[in-house]
């Protein structure tokens, strides 16, 4: 009975997904076909407030998954571009994508959604302005650095659709599909297994709510998009709104993977600034979302899960399937190339 709870929700969670996935997918893959990485690498490269500025605002919508901003970051920096903007891109650009937007809007509404941009941004041009102004450091001669999880798009002979469609739905599907999986199984878990107002019972202020979600956050190596559907139930089962605002915004942005690249790159004073900047602009935003909601509830919807389940049309469940499909390819093809160094050493 309990297994069959459990897979409730997760094809509720599925299909309310699928939709805004597949596109984000779809226009992320058209991104990445259309702006060329190099002309990226040039406009960011100039030290300087504007640098930090264009390096906030590309790395919002920009189609890098969490895994393959940090060797982009990274090229950045030792292509000339400026501590700050360097910060800039690694706090912009996984915070908030295409596909996590989309996903924000449809599981917790355009309010939260919006509010998840204006955080990206504010984190992004603090941390990148502070560190500049603190002192830009030696720069490093330039050396690119290859994509940790192959996510990252590569020049193809094919049609700008056939890369568009390959990057969008192949590559990306591959880097983001463990974690949105796992996320997506982690929420159909706490659904069933938190009881609802949980976080009620616990008698904790709003306050207080907000530093408990930045500190599981702030180390979690959690997708934008996998985030996104684990944020949505826990708001359901009673944590604030804003609170749920921090976990969504910290934890993409500063997981030890983040962190390590930041200190090994910028320093460990760029770094101080770098978590004390998310987790202040993230706590401030966080209130801020508390008030406006307990002045108007309507802005956040409740996430629905099983009566969507229930009573989902024909085209939700044809696009629910169709992205357990990518999702599971994905995985598969995940586990294929970490076996192929064992089987490697078996010979």
């Amino acid at each position: 009975m309990e297994l069959a709870h459990f897979l409730s929700e997760f094809w509720a969670i599925i299909i309310e997904s699928a939709p805004a996935l597949l596109l984000g997918f779809g226009i992320a893959g058209i991104l990445s076909a259309s702006i060329p990485q190099a002309a990226i690498l040039e406009h960011l490269s100039r030290p300087g407030f504007l640098s930090v500025l264009k390096a906030s605002a590309v790395g919002i919508p920009l189609p890098l998954c969490s895994c393959s901003v940090i060797p982009v970051g990274t090229a950045l920096r030792r292509q000339g571009a400026s501590p700050g903007a360097t910060a800039s891109f690694l706090i912009s650009t996984p915070e908030i994508g295409i596909d996590s937007f989309l996903l924000s809007y449809v599981l917790l509404g355009p309010f939260i959604a919006f509010m998840r941009i204006g955080t990206a941004i504010t984190s992004a041009l603090t941390v990148g302005f502070l560190i500049d102004r603190t002192g830009r450091g030696s720069i490093e001669k330039p050396v690119l650095t290859p994509s940790c999880c192959g996510c990252e798009p590569k020049p193809q002979a094919n049609s700008r659709i056939t890369t568009a469609l390959r990057y969008g739905f192949i590559n990306l599907v591959d880097d983001l599909a463990p974690l949105l999986l796992f996320g997506i199984a982690l929420s159909a878990l706490f659904s069933i297994v938190i009881p609802q107002g949980f976080f009620l019972t616990l008698n904790l202020s709003d306050t207080a709510l907000l530093f408990v979600a930045l500190f599981i956050s702030l180390p979690l190596y959690i997708c934008a998009s996998s985030s996104t559907p684990l944020a949505a139930v826990l708001i359901q089962k009673g944590l604030s709104v804003g609170a749920g605002l921090v976990f969504l915004c910290a934890g993409p942005a500063s997981n030890f993977a983040t962190i390590l690249a930041v200190k090994n790159e910028l320093g460990s004073r760029a770094l101080l600034i770098y978590l004390s900047g998310i987790a202040v602009v993230t706590i401030a935003f966080g209130a801020l979302t508390n008030h406006l909601v307990a002045q108007n509830p309507a802005l956040v919807p409740v996430l629905q899960s099983e009566e969507h389940a229930h009573s989902a049309g024909l085209l939700r469940v044809i696009l629910g399937v169709l992205l357990i499909v990518l999702l599971s390819s994905g995985l598969y093809r995940n586990l294929r190339k970490r076996m192929r160094p064992i089987r490697a050493d078996r010979l």
